[in-house]
Order: C-alpha cells, then structure tokens, then sequence
C-alpha cells in the first residue's frame, strides 16, 4: 500500500533516527533502503516493510499478518503518526529565515519528520520504566515486559538465501522483532507485570495501561493531555511532557523539562545557561511549531558526534 507524506519529506532522514533511536532498537530491522517494524493493530499483531516509494513524498509499505488479517488501513495510520508523515514543516523553515544559528540545523535535516515511538502508549510505558534508572536497564525492564505479556516474531532476514537450515527445518538466522503490547495486553498480564517489577514500577505501568484503555488521549488538546497524563500514578511533569512530545507528537511548545534541549540551546546560541526564558523566547518566532524547532535541536545535538549507522 501507498503512504504519503506531506513536503518537504526525506525517508533516509527517517532511517538514519531509526537507526540510532535506542529505545525501541528490537522492534525494527533496518537497511539501507527499508525498515520492518512490527505491533498490534486493533489487537492484531502484523509486521510492516517500509521503503521509499515512486516519489520523495510517498512511501509503499507491504503488511504482513502474523495471525489473522486485519485491516491494513488501520496499519497505514499506525504508520503514519509513528513516523509523523502528516507533519507541515514549511511553517518551521519558513520561520527559519530569521533565525541563522538554526539555519545550521536545517541545513543537517532536511526533510526530517520527527520519529515517534511506535505508539504513545509505547512511550508511556518507557517514562514508566526511565524515572531513576540507567537506561540499559530500562532497555532490559522493556525486554521482560515484551517477552512476557507482548509478543516476538521470528522471521528470517531480508538477504536470508535460505541456507543453513536447522534440524527442524527452521532457519538458523533469524530476526527477532518484539511487539510491544498494548494496554488490554498488559492489563490482561497485570500479575506478570507485578512479579517481575518493582512495586512503584509495576502500579506506574499498571495505571498507565488503565488510562490507555479507558481514555481518549489523543483527541485532548495539549495542556489538557499534559494534565491528564501527570495524573495517571507514578508519572510527574517529566514523564507527562516526554509522552506527549515522543508518543503523541505534540509539538506545538518547547519541552522544558528536556535537559538535552537546554544544552542544544546553549550551544547553538552560545549561551552559558539556557532558562525556560530562554527557551520560550527563542521558541516564540517559531509559534506553534515551537516544539519542532526544540526536537529539532535535540536531535541535531544527538546525530552531531554519531558514527554513521547506514
């Protein structure tokens, strides 16, 4: 099937953060030229190949059901709000002319749509997790979380010749995708989730997927989405503005509790210490692309002194 996405729009942009977007590493398999990600539509799990398609602006996507067929338009959007296919940056670039320290950063990104998590739900789950602890160890929380109560699908690799076949006619190179569950998933498994977490962690993702389930987040407009995650059990300020920026999107103001957006901010604009002040009147000209002006940034500062992944 045909995705679009709206100009300007460059999928190698897309491929090079999925190379390099940590937290959901084992939940994708990328090359040079396509991504498989995998998850749950309407609680129908499936993989989804990605390549660029006839144009810069369009993408084809092939669908595969791992058990019973869904509906591959319900895929289509799941694709396009994780990789943002919708978003218009001309205001972004447009706003940009006045602003040559930012130039820079386009310059960089081009065509970049920001890369969500998979789902919002995704990301509330590692907010959940990432509050006070390394992250390989949310890395590995996340893993156990997959393994128990989402799924993993086994699949050879896209360059698999068919050799090296196993004793029970198997392959022996496979790739391993988790799928991340989704709320009714984890509230189903909510006694796994209790045994194999902390107490705090485990009611955090409990709570978590009882607000999923039972509310329509995604309709709230921002301040309302930001009120309502702070109140789910366990989250703070950081945890509801991380989830509403990586999982819904929502870019329509600077993060400010993002220490990696004030230290791109101090870089790039040469300031000794950026304050919220700081923040939102830079942020300003950019109205209510403000937050994509502050992603961004911080993606910007985290590709600067990466290896080249592809």
């Amino acid at each position: 099937m045909e995705l679009h996405a709206t100009e300007p729009y460059d999928f190698e942009q897309s491929l090079r953060t999925l190379s390099g977007f940590d937290p959901c590493a084992d939940e994708r398999v990328c090359s040079d030229e396509d991504v498989v990600v995998g998850g749950f539509a309407e609680e129908r799990p499936f993989l989804a190949t990605v390549r660029e398609g006839r144009d810069t602006t369009t993408l084809d996507a092939t669908v595969e059901w791992i058990e019973e067929s869904g509906d591959d338009r319900v895929v289509a959007d799941w694709l396009g709000a994780f990789l943002s296919l919708s978003d218009d940056l001309e205001p972004l670039y447009a706003a940009a002319a006045d602003d040559p320290p930012f130039r820079r950063v386009l310059d960089t990104l081009d065509g970049y749509h920001q890369v969500r998590f998979p789902t919002p739900f995704e990301a509330a789950c590692w907010a959940a997790l990432a509050r006070g602890t390394p992250t390989d160890v949310v890395r590995e929380q996340r893993r156990e979380l997959v393994t128990s109560v989402g799924r993993v699908v086994e699949r050879p690799p896209p360059d698999y010749d068919g050799s090296d076949v196993a004793a029970d006619g198997g392959s022996t190179h496979t790739d391993s995708l988790f799928l991340f569950p989704t709320p009714r998933l984890l509230l189903t498994g909510a006694p796994v989730v209790e045994r194999l977490f902390p107490e705090h962690k485990a009611r955090t993702l409990v709570a978590t997927a009882e607000a999923f389930a039972t509310s329509a987040l995604s309709t709230l407009d921002t301040p309302e989405l930001l009120d309502r995650l702070e109140s789910i059990w366990g989250f703070d300020a950081w945890a509801a503005e991380y989830v509403a920026v990586h999982g819904f999107g929502r870019t329509d103001r600077p993060p400010l509790h993002d220490p990696g957006l004030r230290a791109a901010v101090e870089e790039l604009y040469g300031l000794p210490e950026a304050s919220d002040d700081h923040l939102e009147r830079l942020g300003e000209r950019y109205g209510r692309c403000s937050g994509y002006w502050a992603h961004y940034l911080t993606t910007w500062a985290a590709r600067r002194d990466e290896a080249p992944t592809l």
